[in-house]
């Protein structure tokens, strides 16, 4: 956002890639002219061995090419690294700057004993200043820690700053469809959009929302025993909730008792527990591999959550009356 901190970090990375590059080379020259040395030695030194030895230059000339394939590897090998290092800073030089980032794991290793991110936040604000980066794996965030940063960002220039980035957990709730919590923004987010403003306005003006949640909080009231009693509001209120959305989506009201609803409170339950903070991959797609009991849990959630919307609303279809 400030054009100058954004040109003095980048001056920053560029002087550290100079040096890191420089050492970079130094050592991997060193490494191929060390490896030649000893691969001329050995050559001369062996050479006389196994020439005149019955049965051995055969052998001779196995090992000769096995290391001349392994020559090749190695330098394909140090290029690739190079590669990938120098691509990795070179996007990481572009945003404001942060904690020094790793390959593969950003700043991971920095907010593995991290409980609440805010105060960690506050405290590096103070050595990066009101705007720095923090890097899940290989994805940058932006982290704003004033009034005037955030300002500029979500006013003055909030149709620079709308887009979503794409993550498995919105995948799997989209299910290939397209709505306005998930869609990045593009044309199809603002005609979503347009279309649930209308949608909502032509709804909630109407007195039939107001009656919808004034009988669906009376019915509950209603079934309260009486006298003073504890009682567990969450089941109450989540299926007030359906109650609400069955008759909104549904055109009916649903049971509370249903196998149906009582199903979607115990997936809704047992996704908190699994994965209240999503997905790892949403950081980074390779520890889907590391977290793979989990991701096919949640993935099993979503599906049976879908067939579950889904027997409603064919119920729901099959007594529609126009």
């Amino acid at each position: 956002m400030n054009a100058t901190k954004t040109s003095r970090h980048r001056h920053e990375y560029s002087i550290f890639f100079f040096f890191f590059f420089f050492f970079f080379f130094f050592f991997f020259f060193f490494f191929f002219f060390f490896f030649f040395f000893f691969f001329f030695f050995f050559f001369f030194f062996f050479f006389f061995f196994f020439f005149f030895t019955p049965g051995m230059s055969i052998q001779f000339e196995k090992v000769v090419f096995i290391l001349w394939q392994w020559r090749w590897i190695t330098t394909a090998v140090v290029f690739a690294v190079t590669y990938v290092l120098g691509r990795f800073y070179h996007k990481v030089s572009k945003y404001p700057r942060g904690p020094f980032p790793l390959p593969l794991v950003g700043n991971l290793l920095a907010l593995r004993n991290v409980s609440d991110l805010h105060s960690k936040a506050t405290e590096w604000a103070k050595v990066y200043g009101d705007v720095f980066t923090l890097w899940m794996a290989e994805k940058p965030m932006v982290i704003l820690n004033s009034h005037n940063a955030i300002r500029e960002a979500f006013l003055e220039r909030r149709h620079e700053f709308s887009g979503r980035f794409q993550t498995k957990m919105g995948d799997l709730q989209l299910q290939g469809n397209h709505d306005i919590f998930f869609e990045d923004y593009n044309p199809r987010w603002k005609a979503l959009r347009k279309v649930a403003l209308l949608a909502v306005r032509k709804y909630a003006v109407s007195d039939s929302l107001e009656n919808l949640c004034k009988n669906v909080v009376d019915d509950y009231v209603d079934s309260l025993p009486h006298g003073p009693q504890l009682v567990d509001s969450r089941t109450p209120f989540f299926r007030m909730l359906y109650d609400v959305i069955g008759v909104s989506v549904y055109g009916t009201r649903l049971d509370g008792e249903s196998n149906e609803i009582r199903r979607l409170e115990e997936i809704d339950r047992e996704f908190l527990e699994v994965a209240p903070n999503g997905l790892p991959s949403d950081i980074a797609p390779w520890l889907a591999i590391l977290y793979r009991s989990r991701e096919k849990k949640v993935e099993a959630m979503f599906r049976e959550f879908r067939e579950v919307v889904d027997r409603l609303f064919t119920k729901a279809e099959a007594t529609y009356v126009p």
